[in-house]
């Protein structure tokens, strides 16, 4: 048995009575494995919503709130985000990556029409960067010791795509200036050495814009809510060593989905819903330390969407509208019927406190998202749209927090409040779901 047992629960006592949530043995759910600074840390480590950190198993007292602000801001990359208090993943697949495939456009007009013929639009150059700002707000409840619901709604101060470098080379194909004045007639792409050819940037921006009608190509700039996230978490096994707990998490599609009719934009929701459940497991045999594993499966519920549908993988745009003769192969914007792939995630963490106040602490995750299905009418499965949807990711995380639960408890801090900051980086087969993120945490406990 742990020596510190005997001798601490008087300070866990003391501190359940300063914070007003009754005194009474198991009131924690740890007991005092946790020595010393055992009663802070059963309300410091039951929630810290880490990019990349396995979820604790603990639940929050009954009767208790926890409040908490946190800012995420995707330095490289989309923002990857998971939030430990409600389980499961975020995160926005960004689809601005296509674009490079116009130099494609050549090869894809050939195959539909034979007089097109056999060469190259342009070579693209593109270089862009996605960022963003997010504001999650969050609460969470303890509706008995053992079973804690919440929820989380991040909020995008920004969501942008940057531009910054297009430039476009000549190819043996351009862009047919004639189209425009008889777009039932005329074709949309001719030889280099054609009179009405348009090359380079202007004829693959032209191209996009006024044949397959998609807004004009620059930087894209939004904000406004995502998803809403609400979750419990129903603690299942209880020992002074470990801890075993389940949870729920259902994702509600709030936030605003990808523009079909845009290239370089990406949504702050993807539109259906998702179930995610997990397992969480803890270990506390050390003093001062928390190991955490979490198991989450999330299910993402078919929907329908209205999209862009393409025949081929490699050149994924279509038509907004479904154009006359041989091009009509090349597609068209449609309702269509998807199921987004499912996604598994495996995180492990540890966590340490030092001297009361500080928390260190590091985790690694892993998570496979499955492929997506797409069928068009009559059940036409659309094998091109689901090209590339499948990846998998991994996360290293590292940050330090700083804690007022244990000062608070020995009168040496008015309030019982935390602050976290931290670093997460996303490594993926997927270069698009690559990032770089850092957080801003602010939380606070309180009763009523």
């Amino acid at each position: 048995m742990n020596p510190a047992v005997g001798r601490r629960r008087d300070d866990r006592g003391a501190a359940a009575r300063l914070l007003g949530l009754g005194a009474r043995r198991g009131f924690w759910g740890y007991r005092a494995s946790l020595g010393l600074t055992g009663a802070g840390l059963a309300l410091v480590l039951w929630l810290l919503p880490v990019s990349g950190w396995a979820g604790s198993a603990q639940t929050l007292p009954r009767g208790v709130f926890n409040a908490e602000v946190a800012s995420y801001f995707a330095l490289v990359g989309p923002p990857v985000f998971y939030w430990e208090g409600l389980g499961g993943t975020g995160g926005r697949q960004v689809t601005v990556g296509r674009l490079p495939r116009l130099s494609a456009a050549g090869q894809a007009f050939s195959r539909v029409d034979p007089a097109s013929a056999d060469g190259n639009l342009a070579e693209v150059d593109l270089d862009y960067n996605v960022s963003a700002s997010l504001l999650v707000p969050s609460l969470y409840y303890g509706l008995t010791d053992w079973l804690s619901v919440g929820f989380a709604w991040p909020i995008y101060l920004r969501a942008a795509t940057e531009i910054e470098h297009l430039t476009v080379g000549t190819g043996s194909l351009g862009y047919n200036a004639r189209y425009p004045e008889d777009p039932q007639n005329a074709r949309p792409v001719v030889t280099a050495s054609d009179p009405a050819a348009v090359v380079g940037t202007e004829g693959v921006l032209r191209l996009a814009e006024e044949y397959f009608e998609y807004a004009p190509v620059r930087d894209w700039d939004d904000g406004g809510p995502g998803d809403l996230y609400l979750g419990s978490r129903l603690r299942l096994f209880e020992h002074p060593w470990v801890r075993l707990a389940g949870q729920l998490t259902v994702v509600v599609p709030v936030g605003q989905t990808d523009d079909p009719d845009h290239l370089v934009d990406w949504g702050l929701g993807d539109g259906q819903t998702d179930l995610s459940f997990s397992v969480l497991f803890d270990l506390c045999a050390i003093d001062n330390l928390l190991l955490s594993l979490e198991l989450t499966y999330t299910v993402q519920l078919p929907d329908s969407e209205r999209m862009r549908v393409y025949p081929f993988a490699d050149f994924p745009f279509a038509p907004k509208t479904r154009k006359p003769g041989v091009y009509a192969l090349l597609g068209e914007e449609m309702e269509v019927d998807r199921d987004l792939g499912d996604v598994i995630f495996f995180g492990l963490s540890a966590r340490y406190t030092v001297l009361d106040w500080w928390v260190l602490g590091a985790g690694y995750s892993f998570d496979h998202r499955f492929g997506d299905t797409y069928e068009g009418p009559q059940g036409r499965t659309l094998d091109a749209l689901a090209e590339g949807t499948s990846y998998h990711r991994h996360n290293v995380s590292g940050g330090v927090g700083l804690s007022t639960l244990v000062p608070f408890q020995k009168k040496r801090f008015p309030a019982p409040l935390y602050a976290h900051l931290l670093l997460s980086k996303t490594f993926s087969n997927d270069d698009d779901q690559a990032s770089l993120m850092a957080t801003v945490q602010l939380g606070l406990y309180f009763k009523f």
